[in-house]
């Protein structure tokens, strides 16, 4: 009776510690521990075309005059969410390229088109800027 007791003791110790799965892994489907070569790959890629999106939001929306009736206040709360979505896009983009070195030894192909989606557009349009 004593060593069943010592062994409920032990599995209550180690589920408590980790061998279990949080609910975020049970809900990705993730089996615990580090993220697949190819599920990093795959997020860099989605991460790469959100980031974009988001920049090109952040900067079109700033563009164009405002009507001379709108509160001061109401542009510049619309400037602080335009920039602010501008941030979040960059660091998706910031995100996606790291993730996509996590993932270039294990994904290549993906992991280079992810790095293109980042670095071709965006040396296009620093090369419009001079």
């Amino acid at each position: 009776m004593r060593l069943r007791s010592k062994a409920v003791f032990a599995g209550w110790l180690t589920s408590a510690s980790g061998p279990e799965r949080t609910l975020t892994e049970k809900r990705l489907g993730l089996t615990g521990g580090d993220m697949s070569a190819s599920r990093l790959a795959n997020l860099a890629l989605v991460l790469a075309v959100t980031g974009w999106l988001l920049a090109f939001y952040g900067v079109m929306s700033q563009l164009g005059d405002p009507a001379p009736t709108v509160p001061h206040a109401v542009i510049e709360s619309q400037r602080h969410v335009s920039l602010t979505v501008l941030l979040v896009g960059v660091m998706c983009l910031l995100g996606s390229l790291w993730l996509s070195g996590c993932s270039f030894v294990e994904a290549r192909k993906r992991s280079l088109l992810a790095a293109a989606l980042i670095a071709v557009p965006a040396i296009a349009v620093v090369a419009n800027l001079y």
